[in-house]
């Protein structure tokens, strides 16, 4: 308690500055709120396209490894068709260390098993808009097309099965492009 004048100026503030220290402090306490209504909500396939993201980094890691494979397993049967021997496992497997194959496969494998994962747990989401259709579109393009029929192969040389679905995957992805403008 104040006992004279003085002091009392100090400890007792007047009408002003009570409303002052008063407005200051729901201010702080509306100011979150307001920035909270201001967040916008997230998107309702984050979580899937997030995924499709991980899926399409990691399909491009993988599309080196499957190429090495595929070049090394070529050359693995050349050489045994170059020597003229029978085909058997133990040749087939002397060769494939012969020729790097089997470090190769076991990448490729590797890779295509860290994809699989990611495509399953794609699969098990739904879409609920143009961009989460767009990264499961990509799994579906991935499991049901050889990866010899689009890698490396000019468009004009793609069968129509390939470009019927790439044409689709386009569209898919324009779509859920103008979606986010």
């Amino acid at each position: 308690m104040c006992h004279h004048v003085r002091e009392r100026e100090t400890c007792i503030p007047n009408r002003r500055a009570a409303l002052r220290t008063l407005a200051l402090g729901v201010a702080g306490v509306a100011l979150p709120a307001a920035a909270f209504a201001l967040t916008p909500e997230p998107h309702p396939d984050a979580e899937l396209i997030r995924l499709g993201e991980a899926f399409d980094r990691q399909h491009a890691a993988w599309v080196p490894l499957w190429k090495e494979s595929d070049r090394l397993e070529k050359a693995t049967f050349a050489a045994i068709e170059a020597a003229g021997i029978k085909f058997d496992l133990a040749t087939y497997e002397w060769h494939c260390a012969r020729t790097g194959f089997d470090v190769a496969a076991d990448a490729n494998v590797a890779a295509v098993d860290v994809l699989r994962r990611l495509a399953e747990q794609i699969a098990a989401i739904p879409a609920r808009s143009y961009a989460g259709l767009h990264a499961k579109a990509r799994v579906v393009f991935w499991e049901c097309i050889r990866p010899a029929d689009y890698i490396d192969v000019a468009e004009e040389a793609l069968d129509g099965d390939v470009l019927s679905v790439i044409g689709l995957l386009r569209e898919i992805e324009s779509l859920a492009a103008e979606a986010r403008t």
